[in-house]
């Protein structure tokens, strides 16, 4: 979905009346320059917030390991959430929950570093959420399903009240509620759950 879009629903829609988007029709190119800048800030926090939500980009990083080194540390970046662990035969690794468990595979010690209890030479893949690419400009595209385009304008909603103070918090806490409510209803439908079925997807297409 284009930036774009979403800023023509902002526009036209329930958003009009606030002063961010009534800037986008200024006759002043640093005006409208701005107002979009602002509402472009307020996309990549709402994608953010709904990747972490929801299983939008599920990813694998394949890590080789040796029977000689324990310790392991991700090179991806943009992960939000490791979802599983799988060795090269398709048993899923299990994660130590407790601190005095005995009985794991894998435990995670920092952030993106993880010990196993009896490394093997074997490939193993880390399947994990990952996290949205920033979008800088209107002319771009964004990796969110159109499904969630009312969750994004909500959620865009209680953030630019917010910015605004004063009487406009109670339209923030609207816009908040709305925005959970938003979710909550694609949550009911099934969408983009189910992690033990996405992380064999992943593995069906050949990451191990």
């Amino acid at each position: 979905m284009q930036v774009s879009e979403i800023v023509k629903h902002i526009k036209y829609g329930d958003l009009s009346n606030l002063g961010v988007s009534k800037n986008l029709d200024s006759t002043d190119p640093a005006k409208v320059a701005k107002a979009e800048e602002q509402i472009i800030s307020y996309i990549n926090l709402g994608l953010i917030e709904l990747y972490k939500r929801f299983n939008i980009s599920i990813q694998a990083e394949i890590v080789q390991t040796d029977p000689l080194v324990s310790t392991y540390t991700l090179r991806n970046k943009n992960i939000a959430k490791i979802l599983n662990v799988y060795d090269a035969s398709g048993y899923e690794l299990k994660f130590q929950e407790l601190a005095y468990q005995e009985n794991y595979d894998i435990k995670e010690i920092g952030y993106l570093t993880y010990l196993f209890k009896n490394p093997k030479e074997e490939e193993v893949a880390f399947v994990y959420k990952g996290m949205p690419e920033t979008v800088t400009s209107v002319t771009e595209d964004t990796q969110l399903p159109k499904v969630m385009l009312e969750a994004l304008v909500n959620y865009i909603g209680q953030r630019a009240y917010a910015s605004v103070g004063g009487t406009k918090q109670e339209d923030q806490t609207l816009y908040f509620n709305k925005f959970n409510e938003s979710c909550k209803v694609l949550e009911n439908h099934g969408y983009f759950k189910g992690d033990d079925l996405l992380a064999k997807s992943i593995l069906d297409k050949g990451f191990v």
